[in-house]
């Protein structure tokens, strides 16, 4: 490999992270999800093989997983001081959500309890919700409509949801696409796309117009939204039209539908929430689980520096790049391996230049500029 220039993304952030913190999706063993509320009480009409076909694959991802379902029609659950003591909750086909919740003071309480922070996963008839309770139309943003034949779709990841600064983890280990030989696909009075406080994880792709058809507004193509989240308060909540049932795509325990509802889930409990992770800062995050370099405080961050920016010009194989950070006198410039292992090393004053030796094999490696109890790091390719 030739070996001609250094990238950097060197806007130096404030913060100490760990590189791996925002490189890399938080691990199964830090998982927030640990107790799940599944809502299966309809007002509606019943999709039984759909609730069936969840109550299934919760099953087995919790005996996989570890984490615990409490399946329940009782209205009763329905209390703050209960739900809070959930991960998440999920509607199951839940058609017609005002008869699906009659009481009012249980409704409060769901909606409380998301914007409180907690965890909403939506599936397929429960966007069936006949505008029968405001609040719930207002997460969903649209309303179901009508249906056309069982055929093929293809369930295709969105372009928002891979740039989203936490649902990317969610989608990052599932196909960019599926395609569903098939089922039965839901029609909508309006896309929810650019609606406020969205993000679109997936839309359903071209098939014959009588299968999929376009909704109440005329929105097709990317416009024909399958799956979105929205953040309420502090909350999540995320609908997914897949879950009619009867087509057996639920049918192994590792089928795409049972990795979606898996990871589903552990969006809506916050696995992927972005933060400070840094228990030293003073704005420490302890729900976060991904570090978004946001990280303040004395000893955390070059921002209790003095402000004057100074220029590193860096060179690797002739190719010269500059690194501007905030930092008061002299300062020190390190760079590791993927293992930790410093391979390059040299301390400079305002105005220096550096030469990264002809012995750096091209690869991934971290750089760390360091002022007394200050310091900064970020992940850099050379090649």
């Amino acid at each position: 490999m030739s070996l001609t220039k250094i990238l950097i993304g060197l806007a130096f952030a404030a913060c100490i992270s760990v590189p791996s913190h925002s490189q890399t999706k938080p691990a199964e063993s830090t998982s927030k999800l640990k107790k799940v509320l599944h809502y299966t009480k309809c007002g509606g009409w019943l999709h039984v093989d759909g609730q069936k076909d969840l109550t299934e694959v919760l099953d087995v991802l919790s005996k996989k997983h570890g984490f615990k379902v409490v399946q329940t029609e009782d209205m009763a659950q329905l209390n703050l001081e209960n739900l809070k003591t959930y991960s998440t909750i999920i509607w199951d086909n839940n058609v017609d959500g005002g008869a699906s919740v009659p009481d009012e003071t249980a409704r409060k309480a769901v909606l409380d309890y998301v914007a409180q922070g907690g965890g909403w996963l939506l599936v397929h008839g429960a966007g069936d919700h006949r505008e029968s309770w405001d609040g719930l139309k207002n997460v969903m943003g649209t309303q179901f409509t009508t249906h056309g034949d069982q055929g093929a779709g293809d369930i295709i990841y969105d372009r928002e949801a891979k740039a989203h600064k936490e649902l990317k983890y969610m989608v990052q280990d599932l196909p960019p696409s599926v395609h569903i030989s098939k089922d039965e696909w839901y029609a909508f009075m309006n896309t929810v796309r650019d609606l406020p406080g969205v993000t679109i994880v997936a839309t359903v792709g071209p098939s014959d117009e009588k299968v999929l058809l376009p909704y109440r507004d005329g929105s097709t193509g990317d416009k024909r939204t399958y799956m979105w989240a929205k953040q309420v308060g502090t909350g999540r909540a995320l609908y997914t039209a897949f879950g009619h049932g009867q087509n057996q795509l639920y049918a192994q325990a590792d089928s795409f539908g049972t990795k979606a509802v898996y990871e589903n889930l552990r969006y809506v409990a916050g696995d992927y929430q972005n933060g400070c992770t840094n228990a030293n800062a003073s704005n420490f995050n302890p729900a976060a689980r991904v570090n978004d370099g946001t990280c303040t405080g004395p000893g955390v961050g070059l921002q209790n520096m003095d402000q004057t920016r100074t220029g590193l010009e860096i060179s690797y194989h002739g190719v010269k790049t500059t690194l501007a950070f905030p930092h008061t006198g002299g300062f020190s410039v390190d760079l590791r391996n993927a293992q930790g292992k410093v391979v390059w090393k040299e301390s400079y004053s305002d105005g220096a230049q550096a030469s990264i030796g002809a012995g750096i094999q091209p690869g991934v490696y971290y750089v760390t500029a360091k002022n007394g109890k200050n310091l900064a790091q970020q992940r850099v390719v050379l090649f």
